[in-house]
């Protein structure tokens, strides 16, 4: 059932500021021009947001044990495996997003998620005209300046339009401000879900196809899939499902009349190209990219997962990038630097707020959607898991107006 929040107009512009730099933490060009200003931005804005809201409300909320354990054990994690390469700043970094969220109460990570799903509909919508346009004539590109940082997109050289960024080698395929097309598929599927299902919007639903149609991702493929399955077999809203139905079939149809109309007065092929980026992947791998791809993502998942059999327990600590295993998967990153156990807590903790879907329907979803990108520490991983905790199990909490007198308790 959503949550009824009634804000001030104050409240909210101050919100939007938090959340519109929280989207932009999540994975953009700024988080990689400036990853130390941007994360300790982060910290400050959140709890600064935090002590405001406790002083107008008066309530706070405080971290259940979910959140203690996903908070702490990754410190444990790295004490055990102390003589390890393990990362002290990635898993402090964790500890310090966790609790500072875990004191955040259910309204206001409801009301944080909604404006992040409100600020990546906007972002789809830019994402969708200007990769329309470059798709049109990539050289319109080049009259902005050419940005370079080594590890923002493993180091290539991007256009940045700041709501949208575009790398120099053209792959035909749109990922709004993050770095690679993968994550922004990420931002754009949690944000249809909760417009879907948790605010009941189906409008949004031709903005979002198409949108998520130009990032040519396969986990994106497979995750509309997996959501229409569930309205068509499963929904009992019949407008949703005409809707869906129909946006969805006549961006098939369009994709295959383009892919027709330009394969017959050019040598460009845009049947082939959506082929290879999204179906080729899970087939047969007849090209040399997809196969490099899929290949390099199984060959890491097998690492993975071989380090975890030997640490099951508690991994082998987070890890810094100079020695983290190149993995494009949340649930194989979690398995080898945390361990089954951590693994099993997170997956179920951000299962819970997608459980909106039907059961089998919904743990589909998140496993696709944990092994598409290795997106596990950022900040709308961390607001999607919180949120989920703070919806499964409350711990006893002792009412601070016994300490203060005048603050109460509000889970």
């Amino acid at each position: 059932m959503r949550l009824a929040l009634k804000k001030s107009t104050v409240d909210n512009v101050i919100e939007y500021f938090l959340v519109i730099f929280l989207v932009y933490a999540n994975g953009s060009w700024l988080l990689f021009e400036y990853p130390s200003l941007v994360k300790f931005g982060m910290y400050c804005l959140l709890l600064l947001y935090l002590i405001y809201d406790i002083s107008k409300t008066k309530t706070i909320s405080f971290p259940n044990g979910f959140i203690i354990f996903l908070a702490l054990f990754p410190l444990l994690s790295k004490l055990i495996n102390f003589s390890k390469d393990s990362d002290l700043l990635n898993t402090v970094s964790t500890l310090i997003i966790y609790a500072i969220l875990g004191f955040y109460n259910k309204k206001l990570l409801f009301s944080l998620l909604n404006k992040f799903a409100q600020i990546i509909y906007y972002l789809c919508i830019a994402s969708i005209v200007f990769g329309v346009l470059f798709l049109i004539n990539y050289s319109w590109l080049s009259i902005f300046p050419v940005h370079y940082n080594a590890l923002f997109f493993g180091g290539a050289e991007y256009y940045n339009l700041i709501i949208y960024t575009d790398r120099v080698i053209n792959d035909f395929r749109t990922q709004s401000i993050f770095w690679e097309p993968g994550a922004w598929v990420f931002n754009e599927i949690f944000a249809l879900y909760w417009f879907l299902y948790i605010r009941k919007d189906s409008k949004v639903i031709p903005v979002f196809l198409v949108g998520i149609a130009l990032t040519l991702s396969t986990t994106g493929f497979i995750l509309i899939v997996i959501l229409g399955l569930q309205i068509i077999l499963f929904s009992k809203d019949k407008p949703l499902r005409k809707k869906f139905s129909i946006t969805f079939v006549s961006i098939v149809f369009v994709i295959i009349s383009l892919a027709v109309v330009v394969s017959a007065i050019t040598d460009f092929s845009i049947g082939r190209i959506f082929y290879e980026q999204t179906i080729d992947k899970l087939l047969n791998h007849s090209s040399d990219a997809a196969a490099e791809s899929t290949n390099g993502r199984l060959g890491a998942t097998i690492n993975a997962f071989k380090i975890a059999k030997d640490n099951p327990i508690f991994g082998i600590g987070k890890q810094s990038a100079d020695s983290a295993l190149f993995v494009t998967s949340s649930i194989s990153e979690l398995c080898y630097q945390l361990g089954f156990l951590y693994l099993l807590v997170y997956v179920y903790a951000f299962w819970v707020t997608f459980n909106k879907l039907n059961l089998l329907m919904s743990i589909s979803f998140v496993l696709v959607m944990l092994n598409g990108e290795a997106y596990s520490s950022y900040i709308l991983s961390s607001l999607i898991v919180i949120y989920g905790t703070k919806n499964t199990w409350f711990s006893k909490t002792l009412p601070v107006n016994q300490l203060s007198g005048n603050v109460l308790v509000n889970q």
